[in-house]
């Protein structure tokens, strides 16, 4: 999906992820565990962005029997989004279908992955990272924005795209090491193969003399 329809002005979106309210960073239901449910507050926010049905079998398991650590932070970043999509700028002009797909995607898990949910409200370039995300998933520029320029700057503060790049560059040194290895030994079979024809020449040599 391009971006392509002018949204509401970055620094608006931005500021209500500093306002996240508490409860909003409370700690998920689990289990028997009292907490936040995250599967009833994603379902209210889609369902007020025009989503009639959010898909059941999703939102039920967003309150999963156990959780670790980091898939207890994908359901807080989880709720931040939510909270975000909350927003009254998106009523009557977002995609539910496209909210529901980016929350239900990777796009949230990848980023949890790499940040605590803290981060995206309390850090800067996180939260322009999370809405422009939100916008990219929902056909949105940033105000003021051209396309490219948004793009641009997703990719330039984008976690994701940093871990990305970075395990590129390990793959592509790792490749060269193992090219080096194999010229190494080869280099190693050659360099004994001559020391194995001197060795029977200058043999052969002493028995003639």
């Amino acid at each position: 999906m391009t971006m392509t329809t002018a949204g509401p002005l970055l620094e608006h979106l931005a500021r209500r992820l500093a306002e996240t309210p508490p409860d909003m960073l409370a700690a998920p239901a689990v289990g028997n565990t009292a907490g936040v449910e995250t599967g009833a507050v994603v379902g209210d926010v889609l369902r007020i962005l025009g989503l009639l049905n959010p898909q059941t079998k999703w939102l039920e398991s967003l309150h999963p029997a156990k959780a670790d650590k980091k898939e207890l932070n994908t359901l807080r970043v989880m709720l931040i989004a939510s909270w975000l999509l909350a927003d009254p700028w998106f009523r009557g002009k977002a995609n539910p279908a496209a909210a529901q797909n980016w929350l239900y995607g990777n796009s949230i898990a990848e980023m949890a992955a790499l940040a605590n949910a803290e981060a995206f409200v309390k850090d800067d370039e996180r939260r322009e990272e999370l809405v422009r995300l939100c916008l990219k998933a929902l056909d949105f520029t940033p105000q003021g924005e051209s396309e490219a320029q948004a793009q641009d700057r997703l990719e330039s503060i984008s976690s994701v795209e940093r871990k990305r790049m970075i395990e590129a560059s390990r793959h592509v040194q790792e490749e060269a090491r193992k090219r080096r290895a194999i010229e190494e030994e080869r280099a190693r079979k050659v360099r004994e193969e001559m020391e194995r024809k001197a060795a029977e020449e200058a043999a052969a040599k002493g028995t003639r003399e």
